[in-house]
């Protein structure tokens, strides 16, 4: 099933929240089994159209989810985040405040729907995710238990290959000069730019690159396409007096915007796997 539903996302800066139409997808076995609620999300993507909600094999997390849901005992919750399927708007790429009411939203419409439809469900609730699934799949279990435990009671999560520690992954990044996944480099920076308002694309990037970076992350290109407009090296991407910045300290914008979506003061109440 393809949901599309309204949910809430911060205009930059965080001034205030708007709303916006997002989607997902939903797949439930044919059979009156006891169904467990699984939510999979989605790892880095580049291109809006490469969700579940178009289609489930679409993407690495509909196949799973399909074969999840195939095997009798699953019903699958896969929400595209915003800016994929019929969102419109930019993705903001780990950005938690931008991505979870979305994630939790997707998680109502499935409880909803299973309740309307009197889907047979065994009460246990599942929720896992790989790399930016993995970050969000931290954080979704973080805002649930902190605001939602009232509507929701996790039995496990596993988050996988995650960057949680995001000010510490981008520390590192810049600190190695031989960083050669330039395509995630240009995403964050040009994500964090946007939403956060900050208006440096020209500081971080040399020509021709940094005009580019809003084009190249429109959610209109594959991560090939995105990677074949791009240097083949880290030092002809990103400017040197940058990085020399960021690492001394001298980029507070930046390195608040990351560290805002750093979390670690909070103990998980359901079995968290990592």
């Amino acid at each position: 099933y393809r949901f599309v539903y309204e949910t809430v996302m911060p205009l930059p800066n965080g001034t205030k929240a708007e709303a916006i139409q997002a989607s997902g997808a939903l797949l439930v076995p044919l059979n009156d089994t006891p169904k467990r609620v699984l939510t999979l999300l989605p790892g880095t993507e580049s291109k809006r159209d490469l969700v579940a909600s178009v289609h489930p094999a679409n993407s690495n997390e509909g196949l799973v989810g399909i074969c999840l849901a195939a095997g009798g005992g699953s019903v699958v919750c896969l929400p595209d985040y915003p800016g994929f399927g019929v969102s419109e708007v930019d993705h903001p790429y780990f950005d938690v405040e931008a991505n979870v009411p979305a994630i939790i939203d997707m998680m109502r419409a499935t409880q909803s729907w299973c309740a309307e439809n009197e889907v047979n469900r065994n009460g246990l609730h599942f929720l896992t995710g790989y790399s930016e699934g993995g970050f969000f799949a931290y954080h979704t279990q973080r805002v649930l238990e902190e605001s939602h435990a009232d509507e929701f009671t996790l039995t496990a999560v596993a988050p996988m290959a995650g960057p949680y520690d995001l000010a510490g992954t981008v520390t590192s990044v810049l600190t190695d000069s031989e960083y050669v996944d330039l395509a995630y480099v240009g995403f964050i920076f040009t994500a964090f730019d946007r939403a956060y308002g900050l208006g440096k694309l020209d500081e971080i990037f040399r020509e021709p690159y940094a005009a580019l970076m809003p084009s190249l992350y429109d959610g209109s290109r594959t991560w090939g396409e995105i990677l074949s407009s791009l240097p083949a090296t880290f030092d002809a991407l990103v400017k040197a007096d940058f990085v020399a910045r960021y690492l001394a300290g001298n980029e507070p914008e930046m390195a608040a915007a990351f560290a805002e979506n750093t979390i670690f003061e909070w103990s998980p109440q359901a079995p968290m796997m990592f």
